[in-house]
C-alpha cells in the first residue's frame, strides 16, 4: 500500500515540476536569454560543418554609393531616383556583358521627379478606386459594385505601364 501511495505521489509530483519547468523555459526563451547560446552554437556548427568553397567569379555585385548617384547627377543629369531610362541603359549594358540573371535589391523610398501630371493623375485615380472599392466591400456591397472599380484600376494602370510591350495587366 506504501508503495502504490509512493508511485501515486511520485507522478503526482512529477506532473506538478514538468509545467513549472515548461513554462520557466518558456518565460526566458521569450526574454530572450538563450539567444546568446544560440548563436554561439550556431557559429561553432558553421565553423565545424560548413565547408568553404572559393566565390564565384561569374557574380558581379554592383553597388549603388552616394559616389554613384553624384556622378549620375554631374554626367547624366540623372536625379534620384534614378529615371526608368537609367535602369534600362544598366540592363542593356549587363546584357552585353552575357549578364544570364540580375538581381536589384533597391528601395526606392523617395517620390520619383520624373512623373508628369498625367501620370499623377492616372495614380491618384488607381488609388481613390481601391480606397472606394475597400469601402465597399467592408460595407458588404455586391460584387457588381466593386468590379467596376477594379476593372478601373486595372485599365489605369495599364495606361501607366503601356510601353512597346502592350498592356501588362489582363482585364476580364
Amino acid at each position: 500500500m506504501k508503495k502504490t501511495r509512493k508511485r501515486i505521489n511520485k507522478k503526482i509530483t512529477a506532473l506538478c515540476i514538468i509545467p513549472l519547468v515548461f513554462v520557466a523555459v518558456s518565460l526566458l526563451h521569450l526574454a530572450g536569454a538563450f539567444d546568446y547560446l544560440e548563436y554561439k552554437a550556431y557559429d561553432l556548427r558553421v565553423k565545424l560543418f560548413a565547408g568553404y568553397t572559393r566565390p564565384s567569379n561569374d557574380i558581379i555585385v554592383i553597388m549603388v554609393r552616394n559616389e554613384s548617384i553624384e556622378w549620375a547627377q554631374r554626367e547624366r543629369g540623372w536625379g534620384w531616383p534614378w529615371p526608368r531610362k537609367a535602369w534600362a541603359e544598366i540592363l542593356d549594358y549587363m546584357n552585353l556583358g552575357g549578364a544570364n540573371s540580375v538581381a536589384f535589391d533597391i528601395i526606392f523610398s523617395e517620390p520619383s521627379v520624373y512623373r508628369n501630371s498625367r501620370q499623377d493623375e492616372i495614380i491618384d485615380n488607381v488609388a481613390a478606386n481601391l480606397e472606394l472599392a475597400q469601402t465597399a466591400i467592408a460595407e458588404g456591397q455586391p460584387r457588381t459594385t466593386v468590379g467596376p472599380l477594379y476593372r478601373e484600376v486595372l485599365r489605369n494602370l495599364n495606361e501607366l505601364s503601356a510601353g512597346k510591350h502592350g498592356p501588362k495587366y489582363l482585364i476580364t
